[in-house]
């Protein structure tokens, strides 16, 4: 902004800064991500590990019984691409560099995205029972609980330069 100034005896004009109050960012635009959402993330991406792993026919035992899987190459892959797809986003989250929120609510996404096909092939009755229904129905509340998360927490850590 122009301000006059009186100068020696003329007017001459001088620049004055106005002091600006910073724009609130959208959420996709803050730069950090608490750590402890890198840690829900990774959670959830060893759920579909485990899942994929169930649907090659694997076993795990847990002392008291042993949870048998089935062979459905159907949804191994899948679950492992997005748990995989999870993971990488987990880790960036967790190394703090740079700006990981957009990179967390990508993930985030393509995790529910893939979830929600599971989910309506499971509907169809292509898919299998009661376990897929429980499994697909609970993480995809945990996913949309981290994608909330991602949208309105705020972190402390300042972004890297």
């Amino acid at each position: 902004m122009l301000v006059p100034r009186r100068q020696h005896g003329h007017m001459a004009e001088t620049h004055k800064t106005q002091a600006r109050q910073p724009e609130p960012a959208s959420p996709a635009a803050r730069p950090a991500v608490s750590r402890w959402l890198g840690v829900l993330m990774l959670a959830d991406a060893v759920t579909f590990g485990i899942a994929s792993y169930l649907h090659l026919d694997g076993r795990i035992a847990l002392g008291f019984t042993t949870i048998t899987g089935e062979n459905f190459r159907g949804a191994a892959i899948p679950e492992a691409v997005i748990g995989g797809v999870l993971a990488v986003g987990a880790v960036l989250v967790l190394l703090g560099r740079g700006r990981t929120r957009p990179v967390a609510l990508g993930v985030t996404g393509f995790a529910i995205i893939g979830v929600a096909y599971g989910l309506s092939v499971i509907l169809r009755g292509e898919g299998t029972r009661t376990a897929d229904l429980a499994y697909h129905s609970t993480i995809l509340a945990a996913l949309l609980v981290t994608f909330w998360l991602l949208l309105h927490s705020t972190s402390r850590r300042a972004p890297d330069r």
